[in-house]
């Protein structure tokens, strides 16, 4: 007999996590236990080199709710995640950063919510997110949207929902959308979205079709002190952002990429958090500064993003850093 296709498939990426990837797979376990009929967990290593591949076939003998698959050659980010969702089986696909926690009630929440409204092509939810001092602590615990109505959901045009909420999808632990979609959209060339390459492909076409914020917030975003994307994250915001923001106009999906930018990305906060870390890949940013030069229109930004990448030195960086954050 064949087996039923899943609602939910639950996409894991993972590159050398495999300490955080165990507090995840435990935190989903129970919650796929009771939902195994309806949803599938497929973990995509991407040829990690701290035995994730060897941690991931000891679980499976404890662990039979989930699927692995141990790539062997390592790509990027975001050529990671469209690798890893091309294996979905599901209805829906639900990506999921390997250190991020689930609500415990995140799965029968999402089941619920497509149940509900059938007709929805994207569920996008509130989080929690906190620093990562340790695996299993978190410090500075907030609420990302904190002003909403407990477990209330806003139903919208996809477009209103980019226009409010663009930059909190790029969080990939906070999207729920369509198999079909993914798959209709394997032709896209979103190469230019550095890092964000999954969410063109999500949202291309989906003009006019509706989408559902859930305000209660159903998982914990994990700030760490090291990640193996953090190099290239200036390089994600400053250049694959705004490239994205661009292709969204052309596509008609919002009115005016250079205002969404500036109002979702380029905050001055934003700037310099982001900004900032290139001092310590001067070599990289260097050879990409005018490229980054074309996010700012303002004089101001301009020279602070030379001082950074040419002249600020990296150990006062990191001593900041050490006061304000604690690593």
């Amino acid at each position: 007999m064949m087996k039923e296709q899943a609602v939910i498939s639950v996409i894991i990426p993972t590159y050398n996590r495999k300490e955080y990837l165990e507090l995840t797979l435990n935190s989903f376990s129970p919650q796929i236990a009771r939902n195994k009929d309806k949803v599938e967990v497929v973990v995509c290593n991407n040829a990690s080199t701290d035995g994730t591949d060897d941690f991931l076939i000891r679980y499976a003998q404890n662990d039979n709710y989930f699927r692995y698959i141990n790539f062997d050659n390592h790509v990027n980010v975001g050529e990671s995640i469209v690798r890893s969702n091309n294996e979905a089986t599901g209805k829906y696909i639900l990506m999921w950063g390997d250190d991020d926690i689930p609500a415990p009630f995140l799965i029968d929440a999402l089941l619920d919510a497509v149940l509900k409204f059938p007709d929805i092509c994207l569920f996008h939810y509130n989080r929690l997110y906190g620093q990562d001092n340790h695996i299993k602590s978190f410090n500075n615990v907030r609420v990302l949207n904190a002003q909403f109505p407990c477990k209330s959901v806003h139903e919208s045009a996809i477009e209103d929902l980019i226009e409010s909420h663009i930059l909190d999808m790029t969080f990939l632990s906070s999207i729920l959308f369509l198999n079909e979609t993914w798959k209709s959209n394997d032709h896209l060339d979103c190469s230019s979205h550095f890092g964000y390459e999954f969410l063109g492909r999500i949202l291309h076409g989906s003009e006019g079709k509706k989408a559902l914020y859930i305000n209660y917030p159903l998982c914990i975003q994990r700030k760490p002190m090291t990640r193996s994307w953090m190099e290239d994250s200036p390089k994600y915001r400053f250049i694959g952002l705004p490239n994205m923001y661009r292709d969204f106009e052309k596509w008609g999906l919002i009115n005016n990429a250079e205002d969404l930018w500036e109002r979702q990305g380029n905050s001055f906060r934003d700037f310099l958090a982001v900004m900032s870390q290139t001092c310590l890949y001067k070599r990289k940013y260097r050879k990409l500064f005018f490229k980054m030069l074309e996010s700012q229109k303002k004089v101001s930004r301009k020279v602070l993003t030379f001082i950074f990448i040419f002249l600020f030195p990296a150990p006062i960086y990191k001593f900041i850093r050490k006061r304000k954050f604690g690593y």
